[in-house]
């Protein structure tokens, strides 16, 4: 069945039609949902968000570096707001509130019911923003990640997606693109900022687009279901990035996004596989549309959106393990060849670097599976030959900067060139192993 979306997931980008269903479902879940408020909490008690002003991020330059805790700012004046149809902030705070000498800070407001409001500090010239994607509730408290320069940049492109109409896109798929070190450059160059909400856009409405398709065939039901997932992944990470007292905890607590959207995807049904699956046809139709970027802010994109697809390939690879009945020995090789996969990516200077790594992991998981399905060399071989042969068809069909539709495509054909090698190789047409193996090998031939 066609899933009928409009945008809200990472901030993606577009489909119209078919998305009708979901523009509706999006906006009210996961944009500043006005239907949903109330001019009172109904206990009486205001809602609260907590946070910290940083400041600057302190990574001009480092383009993969991504914030960590400092040093908060005293004395900014905070509010909250909400996004208006044009793109200006209402405030919406009971009261505008210092930061204390840690650049911590308590904000109230009688709304209940409200997502994806915006905290916004002030100190002299200074501004700085974030958006709050749980729902604020009478009498409870949610916690905003710390803002600094990295936030900001990813609020006004969150910004611009709402005044644009442009309903598929979410602030966590913005924050998965969006470095300290890529927002810094953002901020140098303010008609970038148009073009990265663009291709964020035009990712989302990919995401919409492919998951309506059937080769990957969610449902309405399943993708409300993935909503709230995503809803509660996203929660759970501002609340973890408030908390983070170093950079080791701020990368745990992205780590720990992935881990809580690949449950959504379960949750609802669906494999881990099926999340990545969405994450690299976005994610190529995000890269097609940043040519006009300068090189090494186009390597900095993909370079980030590949680390972050690597913690994901990490858990399905390992969902699809326990499902082929792996040993503790192999469930190991896997976590280690996913960490080291990530890790490697992160330090990477060039895409070169990055296939290269991809090889790498590819190698170490393939040795286990050639144990798990019972494969001598030879017949890994002739696989990896047929395999790769489907893999040059799609970098070939998609490298361009050709429809999403073609895109689309081109990777349906694959999944199923792949799922009928596999049947092969298995002398099998269905079944639970035949899925995980044949998930594991669409996902490990997809990279390029």
């Amino acid at each position: 069945m066609k899933i009928k979306i409009s945008r809200e997931i990472l901030n993606d980008n577009m489909l119209r039609k078919l998305l009708s269903f979901f523009a509706i479902i999006f906006a009210i879940a996961l944009l500043s949902g006005c239907s949903k408020s109330s001019p009172t909490g109904p206990n009486g008690s205001p809602a609260t968000v907590e946070g910290r002003v940083t400041g600057s991020s302190s990574s001009a330059g480092k383009m993969q570096k991504s914030s960590s805790t400092q040093t908060g700012v005293q004395g900014a004046t905070v509010i909250l707001a909400m996004i208006k149809a044009d793109g200006s902030l209402q405030t919406v705070s009971n009261a505008a509130v210092q930061t204390d000498a840690n650049g911590k800070f308590d904000v109230e407001t009688n709304l209940s019911g409200i997502s994806n409001l915006v905290v916004v500090a002030t100190q002299g010239a200074s501004q700085w923003k974030a958006v709050i994607t749980s729902q604020v509730q009478s009498g409870l408290k949610v916690y905003a990640e710390p803002l600094d320069d990295q936030t900001t940049i990813k609020t006004n492109i969150f910004i611009k997606a709402k005044e644009n109409n442009d309903g598929n896109v979410t602030y966590s798929e913005i924050g998965n693109y969006i470095s300290s070190g890529i927002a810094a450059e953002i901020e140098s160059d303010t008609t970038m900022e148009n073009e990265v909400e663009a291709s964020i856009n035009a990712e989302a409405n990919a995401k919409a687009t492919a998951a309506s398709n059937s080769s990957i065939g969610i449902t309405q039901a399943q993708w409300q279901s993935l909503i709230s997932g995503e809803a509660d992944a996203e929660a759970s990470l501002e609340r973890n990035l408030y908390y983070a007292n170093n950079q080791s905890d701020a990368d745990a607590a992205k780590g720990s996004y992935f881990q809580g959207m690949v449950n959504a995807y379960t949750n609802a049904g669906l494999s881990a596989g099926t999340y990545v699956k969405l994450m690299e046809i976005s994610e190529r139709v995000f890269i097609n549309n940043t040519t006009n970027l300068n090189t090494q802010v186009a390597f900095s994109f993909e370079q980030r959106s590949e680390e972050f697809k690597a913690m994901a390939m990490s858990y399905a690879i390992q969902s699809s393990f326990t499902a082929l009945g792996a040993s503790q020995s192999q469930m190991s090789d896997a976590i280690t060849a996913g960490t080291n996969l990530a890790v490697s990516i992160k330090s990477a200077l060039t895409i070169s670097d990055i296939d290269n790594d991809y090889e790498t992991y590819r190698s170490a998981i393939e040795a286990d599976m050639s144990v798990l399905l019972g494969m001598d060399s030879n017949m890994m071989t002739n696989m990896d030959a047929n395999l790769s042969g489907y893999r040059a068809t799609l970098e070939a069909a998609v490298s361009t900067n050709v429809s999403v539709d073609a895109i689309v495509n081109a990777y349906s054909v694959f999944y199923s060139s792949v799922k009928t090698e596999m049947s092969s190789v298995m002398g099998t047409t269905n079944g639970t192993h035949l899925n995980a193996a044949a998930e594991t090998m669409m996902i490990l031939y997809a990279n390029f």
